[in-house]
């Protein structure tokens, strides 16, 4: 029987009560170092209150990217609204329900997704994402899985191990979910790391809703603004729950999200830094006896421990021992895993890979 859970999301606080103190960051998953120079809007703006369905020349920027209509589209107060919206919009009580839904959740999973569902009081399913097969989605199962299944949760990239999925797979859970009755939705935080190799989930069905805000790949998640893509069925029931939420976003992030997204060079900058710091990550890994590993495509990656029992202890004794944050993989659903940012300097990864390596010295069979 699983332990209890102290909160649905230790991983914020774990990692935002330590981030900023810590000599050797590799907790964080943003891109770091961003800052507002150069974002701020020239023009004046009225802050009165902004356009409850977002600011429209925003709205036909993402649907441009996406390359869908403006009402296809979503703003919301970043991307953790947006995925709340989806989950109390598709499985939540309302006048059509009697009680709440059922949600198949990916494991291993960032934390939110799982918590979204299980505060609402839905039935949480798993589906394995497995690390012996890339953490990659595992259609035949999902076929004995689906059957009376609201929602299916995913995260392109894979949070916590940066695994891409293929269109060709997504589109095929896409029909096996759209068989069943069920949407599928995908946090793609992440994805622009890796665009040659993946598609926005919106694309592969009527029944698939993105998820995404600026917050990770670009860096900036201070600016409050995410967004949704979906059909135009789905994306009024996302409006209908929004209504009762922030209602609208901060009119001065908006002007600031649409000079962030004109910046191609913040996506250059952002590939550049996470391609340095896998190729340290695949190098250190390839030096360790106890570590094995899914490359990843970006954000993050999550190495798995011969022998570990206990991530939280192991993460305990990093910090205490070695001024070094890593993310327990407890929290993500596979103690016997770390999750490693990729987005900070390569000499503060390099450090903290360096620490890692002493730390495992020891039996971390130990840590119990």
């Amino acid at each position: 029987m699983a332990k209890p859970r102290e909160t649905r999301f230790e991983l914020a606080r774990w990692v935002t009560s330590k981030a900023y103190v810590v000599k050797y960051n590799l907790g964080s998953t943003e891109t770091q170092g961003r800052t507002a120079n150069g974002y701020y809007p020239s023009k004046e703006i009225k802050i009165g209150g902004g356009t409850w369905e977002g600011d429209p020349d925003l709205k036909d920027m993402l649907a441009h990217r996406y390359k869908v209509k403006p009402q296809n589209i979503a703003i919301t107060a970043g991307a953790s609204e947006a995925n709340f919206l989806i989950g109390f919009a598709i499985v939540g009580m309302g006048k059509n329900r009697k009680k709440p839904g059922t949600v198949l959740i990916e494991n291993p999973i960032y934390s939110p997704l799982w918590g979204i569902g299980d505060i609402l009081g839905a039935k949480i399913k798993r589906w394995q994402r497995r690390f012996e097969n890339g953490f990659q989605l595992d259609l035949e199962t999902l076929k004995g899985l689906v059957k009376g299944v609201d929602l299916i949760v995913l995260t392109n990239l894979h949070n916590p191990s940066g695994a891409a999925i293929p269109p060709e797979d997504m589109k095929a859970a896409a029909e096996i979910a759209s068989d069943a009755g069920a949407i599928i939705h995908c946090d793609e935080v992440f994805r622009d790391f890796a665009p040659e190799i993946t598609q926005p989930t919106a694309w592969a069905g009527d029944n698939c809703i993105t998820t995404c805000s600026i917050s990770k790949f670009q860096g900036m998640g201070g600016v409050k603004v995410g967004w949704t893509v979906a059909s135009e069925e789905l994306t009024q029931k996302i409006w209908t729950v929004r209504e009762m939420t922030s209602c609208t976003c901060s009119r001065i992030d908006e002007e600031m999200m649409k000079i962030i997204l004109k910046d191609d060079k913040i996506g250059k900058e952002s590939r550049a830094i996470a391609k340095r710091n896998i190729a340290l990550v695949k190098m250190w890994v390839g030096s360790q006896d106890k570590v094995s590993w899914v490359e990843s495509n970006g954000g993050m990656c999550y190495p798995k421990i011969k022998g570990l029992k206990s991530s939280v202890k192991f993460a305990e004794f990093l910090l205490k021992k070695y001024d070094t944050l890593v993310s327990p993989g407890y929290f993500f659903g596979l103690d016997s895993h770390v999750r490693i940012g990729l987005g900070g300097p390569g000499e503060v990864l390099q450090g903290g890979l360096d620490n890692l390596s002493k730390a495992l010295k020891k039996d971390v069979a130990s840590f119990k």
